[in-house]
């Protein structure tokens, strides 16, 4: 179903709410495990994708109250969605990447097993997959046929185009983490899980941006 703007902008009305509440679920779990196993191995780049867990949570948040607003008015999920891309450039790219810098030029003793923090990853990016096949059949049931780059690029259910994009960055930074724990424990540097943190960090700033000028696109258009 879809409701017409007076400014001929068409916002695609779906099942958000529920793409949003198992998004939330999914990273509230994997943000404590990961959180646990960075503490425990003193992975820089498990830190930086427990930062990530956590951004996406409160990306979550502003998504629901985007939800809710969006019911009394049309373009409150746009600006609540812009928020989120916001809180994920400052809150979460910007705070990994400091993590895998400091990780570079004051590097620690490895310490705990790293073979737990690669059991994390592989849960994690499953659970993420869950969240990111939910978010898919979102857009999915508003393509109505339309290519899927053109309609990533036009459509207006920025809600599940949000949970679709931060799933995949989560995924993505689940494999440039393991890649930097096996490297870790090839080498015996924790360099490499500094390497790793920044990596995440720059596609968490690459997501926050692609997804904060689409809304913002939004939001003056409709204005």
């Amino acid at each position: 179903m879809t409701t017409a703007l007076a400014t001929d902008i068409v916002v695609e009305d779906t099942d958000s709410a529920g793409t949003v509440a198992w998004a939330f679920t999914v990273n509230a779990t994997i943000a404590l495990a990961k959180t646990l196993v960075a503490v425990a191995t003193g992975s820089a780049a498990m830190m930086a994708e427990a930062l990530h867990s956590y951004a996406d949570i409160a990306t979550e948040v502003f998504l629901g109250i985007g939800v809710l607003h969006g019911r009394r008015r049309n373009r409150a999920r746009y600006f609540w969605a812009l928020c989120a891309s916001i809180y994920m450039f400052a809150a979460g790219g910007l705070y990994a990447a400091w993590e895998g810098v400091d990780s570079i030029l004051s590097p620690e003793a490895a310490k705990g097993a790293a073979w737990t923090a690669l059991l994390v990853l592989a849960v994690s990016a499953a659970l993420e997959s869950t969240s990111l096949r939910k978010g898919f059949g979102d857009l999915a049931s508003t393509r109505n046929g339309v290519p899927w780059l053109t309609y990533w690029r036009t459509t207006t259910n920025t809600t599940a185009k949000t949970v679709v994009a931060e799933d995949g960055a989560d995924i993505l930074g689940c494999v440039l983490a393991a890649v930097g724990v096996v490297l870790r424990l090839l080498t015996g540097s924790t360099v490499w899980e500094g390497l790793a943190a920044i990596l995440v960090a720059v596609v968490m700033l690459g997501v926050a941006y692609e997804l904060g000028s689409a809304n913002l696109r939004l939001l003056t258009a409709s204005a």
